[in-house]
């Protein structure tokens, strides 16, 4: 085959490229913290109080307005939910756990989708394994 063959007109762009910063995200931690990051924080705006609930698995969240049973601090965006992590231990996700975060305007309200994040694999260090450490 040569460049001559390829026909350019059967290829699409790339999508735009989305940074890490930019995807709204809640996140729980081990220390029972559920953290939503800058760009869910821009798309809240001054809006922090919620009624949380979480699908039976684990794998979707969801916040409602109107009601409260989750409050996110101003300014850390920051709310401690000790049930919600003894929750989400119980059906076996890894901490931190993090959720993508979608509005769906024509209900007025959030979905997240788990995105489990992977423990740091082993490290080999002087021919023993040891298992990396997180900063606290």
């Amino acid at each position: 085959m040569t460049f001559q063959d390829v026909d350019l007109t059967s290829f699409r762009d790339f999508p735009p490229q989305q940074g890490a910063y930019e995807i709204p995200r809640l996140t729980m931690n081990a220390r029972g913290q559920l953290i939503m990051n800058t760009a869910m924080k821009k798309l809240v705006g001054a809006e922090r109080e919620f009624w949380g609930r979480l699908s039976r698995d684990g794998t979707q969240l969801l916040l409602e307005g109107g009601r409260t049973n989750i409050r996110f601090s101003q300014s850390t965006c920051t709310a401690r939910h000790r049930a919600l992590l003894e929750e989400l231990r119980e059906l076996g996700f890894s901490l931190p756990v993090s959720y993508r975060m979608e509005r769906c305007e024509e209900e007025g309200f959030w979905l997240g989708r788990c995105e489990e994040i992977a423990s740091a694999p082993p490290v080999e260090v002087d021919g023993a394994v040891s298992r990396t450490r997180r900063a606290k």
